[in-house]
C-alpha cells in the first residue's frame, strides 16, 4: 500500500532535522524526495527557493558538488521572481552554500571573494560566514586572520547559544592553534567541541573534532590515543556516508603508523585513502595521499618510487 506523499513543508522540516543531526546520507534521500514534488504542481518561486537550496545544502553534505552547484545555479534563476527580502535571504544562503563549496575543493581565495558579498542581516549568518572565512585563510596559511575571524565567530556562536556552530567554530579554532604549535590549547578546543556534539548527538561534528584531535595528539607524541580517536572518527564517517572525513581519517592514521614505523600498515590505509580520494574527485587529499606515500617510500629508501609520489 503506498503512502500519500509528504507536505512540502514537512518534508523541508525533516530535510533540515537531519543535515542538523550529520545524518547526511538520510537528508539527501530526503531531499531528492523533495526536488520530485516540483515535478507536479510547480511550487511558487519563494517555495521552490527553500527547496532548491536544501537540496543544494544535502548535495553538498555528501560532496556532489556538481549538482550542488547546479541546484544553486537553478536557485539563482528563480530569484528575480521572488519578493526583494526573500531575495536576499536565498542569494545569501546560496553564496555561503558555494563558498563553503568552493572551499572543500580548495578555491580558497575564490570563496573568500564570493563571502565579501554575504554580510547578512542576523547574527547566525555572520557566524557561518566569519567560520568559513576563518578555514579559507588558516588553509591559506594566514593564521592571524584566521584566528581573527575564528575569534569573532566564537563570540557569535556562544551569543547565539548554538551548540552546533560553536562546535565547528571550536573545532576549527583547535586546528588553527595546531598549526602554531600550540598543542595542549588545540587539545583543549577539540575536547570541548565533541564534548558539545556528542551531547546534540551530531555525528558529524564529533567525528570531524575526533579527527583533529587525533591528529593533534599524534603531533604530540601520543600515537596510541591519536590511533584511537581517528578510527573513532573514521567509523562514525564511514557510518554517515561522509567519504571525504573517511578520505582524511585513513590519512591521519597513515601518517600514525609512518610515524610508528609501522610501513606496511601506514602505506595500506594510505592506499586506500587514495582509492576514496579519486573516486570523490578530492584533489587536495589525493596530493596529501601521494605526499605521505613519498615519505614512506623514503623511509623504505625506495627514492625512484619516492620521486614518483612527489611529483603527483
Amino acid at each position: 500500500m503506498r503512502h500519500a506523499p509528504l507536505p512540502i513543508g514537512k518534508l523541508l522540516a525533516i530535510v533540515a532535522d537531519l543535515q542538523a543531526a550529520g545524518e547526511y546520507e538520510r537528508g539527501y534521500r530526503r531531499s531528492r524526495d523533495l526536488l520530485a514534488s516540483m515535478d507536479g504542481t510547480p511550487p511558487d518561486e519563494c517555495t521552490a527557493c527553500r527547496i532548491l537550496i536544501a537540496a543544494a545544502r544535502s548535495a553538498y553534505y555528501v560532496s556532489r558538488f556538481d549538482e550542488c552547484a547546479e541546484l544553486l545555479d537553478r536557485c539563482g534563476g528563480l530569484l528575480a521572481r521572488v519578493s526583494e527580502t526573500e531575495r536576499r535571504e536565498v542569494s545569501i544562503r546560496a553564496a555561503l552554500i558555494r563558498a563553503d563549496m568552493l572551499r572543500r575543493i580548495g578555491r580558497y581565495r575564490e570563496a573568500l571573494d564570493l563571502l565579501e558579498e554575504c554580510s547578512g542581516d542576523s547574527i547566525e549568518t555572520e557566524t557561518e560566514r566569519l567560520l568559513i572565512a576563518g578555514a579559507c585563510h588558516y588553509y591559506l596559511k594566514n593564521l592571524d586572520e584566521a584566528d581573527g575571524a575564528l575569534e569573532t565567530a566564537l563570540g557569535l556562536a556562544t551569543h547565539l547559544h548554538d551548540d552546533r556552530l560553536r562546535s565547528r567554530v571550536l573545532s576549527m579554532t583547535g586546528l588553527a592553534a595546531q598549526a602554531r604549535g600550540l598543542l595542549r590549547s588545540a587539545e583543549e578546543y577539540l575536547s570541548r567541541a565533541m564534548e558539545l556534539c556528542h551531547a546534540r548527538s551530531d555525528a558529524y561534528g564529533e567525528a570531524s573534532a575526533g579527527l583533529n584531535l587525533g591528529i593533534a595528539l599524534y603531533k604530540s607524541g601520543r600515537f596510541e590515543e591519536a590511533a584511537a580517536s581517528i578510527e573513532r572518527a573514521r567509523t562514525i564517517f564511514k557510518a554517515i556516508g561522509w567519504h571525504i572525513g573517511e578520505c582524511r581519517a585513513l590519512l591521519a592514521r597513515g601518517n600514525v603508523e609512518k610515524y610508528r614505523r609501522n610501513v606496511v600498515e601506514g602505506k595500506r590505509h594510505l592506499e586506500k585513502a587514495l582509492r576514496i580520494a579519486e573516486t570523490g574527485g578530492f584533489v587536495r587529499e589525493q596530493a596529501l595521499a601521494h605526499e605521505f606515500l613519498g615519505e614512506i617510500e623514503t623511509m623504505r629508501e625506495r627514492f625512484d618510487a619516492a620521486l614518483a609520489r612527489y611529483r603527483k
